[in-house]
């Protein structure tokens, strides 16, 4: 029910994900009227944390050997010219992250979409989920 609230208070799509490895897992979305992305997101879909808002989130708040091992290796692929290409800038991204409390990310995984997201913790202050708003970039101006 916060997530249909958020939605109709912001006409954007909101959706809460976990980490499954390397990737976001979907486990709750509710979309809005107007389309985002061209390929259809539901619960169960996965795409790289890397280059996702609460991907960003999720690794962020990984205690730095859990994010060490999570970024050993990592293939990271560029969707756009603007997706993070390489450690070195994902760490400084997640450092950033940190600082903030929330992610950002501004058209890495597809042109034309900005998401926003913040952690979802449990009691002990851990971030267990993290749950964002995406915007198609013509209806959003660029906040960094």
């Amino acid at each position: 029910p916060h997530m249909g609230t958020l939605v109709t208070t912001v006409q954007e799509s909101s959706s809460v994900s976990v980490l499954g490895g390397d990737s976001i897992v979907y486990i709750a979305r509710v979309p809005t009227r107007r389309r985002i992305m061209t390929v259809a997101i539901a619960v169960g879909t996965r795409f790289p944390a890397y280059a996702t808002s609460m991907g960003r989130v999720l690794l962020a708040g990984l205690a730095p050997d859990d994010l060490d091992a999570a970024i050993a290796g990592l293939d990271l692929h560029s969707y756009t010219e603007s997706t993070v290409h390489d450690i070195a800038e994902l760490r400084r991204a997640l450092d950033v992250v940190r600082v903030r409390g929330y992610a950002i990310v501004d058209q890495e995984l597809e042109h034309g979409l900005r998401s926003a997201a913040a952690p979802v913790r449990d009691d002990s202050a851990a971030v267990i989920a993290a749950v964002n708003v995406s915007v198609h970039a013509s209806r959003a101006k660029r906040v960094l």
